[in-house]
């Protein structure tokens, strides 16, 4: 075991380099839980959405402080049981409260996008609802006048048919005499070229 505080650190580092790049040294001594939930209430109650809700920022310096008590307990016994120490240093829950509070923010974000959508399709809905109110207003108001219209044409439609109906009976007069008329054209023909 190497101590910092000596030289024997930057000698052994000197000789052989590949021990900065293939090992890794433990120099913090365990944070405890309380140190942890004060570090995680300072990073959290810098949230401004977050600032005012003083016991969801505790109940979720808890949560950190407790996740990060648990594994490191849980790499205490992965050394015991597998003889493979994991270092977890107090880095890894500043790093855990930074994304955290990162995602927060994201996740606040497309929430609020989602909000303004749905309230601008709201919006949309209720001014088509109101169109639509108007537009039975104005059919309702239109309804007497329709009937009206419906009455004429239906009156205009029975005067057309019998109107129809005469045509044809003077078509059929006309068409009776054209044809007497047209028998007794070929009879003066006839008599006009026996005639001359």
């Amino acid at each position: 075991c190497l101590s910092p505080l000596d030289g024997q650190v930057r000698r052994a580092c000197g000789m052989c380099p590949s021990l900065l790049s293939g090992c890794a040294v433990d120099f913090f001594s365990p944070w405890p839980e309380e140190a942890l939930h004060a570090m995680a209430m300072a990073r959290l109650e810098d949230v401004p959405r977050l600032a005012s809700e003083q016991l969801s920022i505790s109940v979720l310096a808890s949560a950190t402080a407790r996740s990060y008590t648990l594994a490191a307990t849980a790499s205490q016994r992965c050394a015991v049981e597998m003889g493979r120490p994991v270092f977890l240093s107090p880095a890894a829950h500043l790093d855990f409260v930074q994304i955290f509070t990162s995602l927060l923010g994201r996740k606040w974000s497309e929430l609020e996008h989602t909000v303004d959508r749905v309230n601008v399709a709201i919006g949309m809905l209720s001014s088509s609802l109101r169109a639509v109110k108007e537009m039975e207003m104005h059919l309702d108001l239109l309804k007497p006048q329709l009937e009206t219209v419906q009455m004429q044409v239906k009156e205009l439609a029975d005067s057309v048919d019998r109107a129809k109906g005469r045509y044809y009976e003077a078509k059929s007069i006309v068409d009776s005499e054209k044809a007497i008329v047209d028998g007794q054209s070929a009879k003066i023909e006839v008599l006009t070229r026996e005639a001359k």
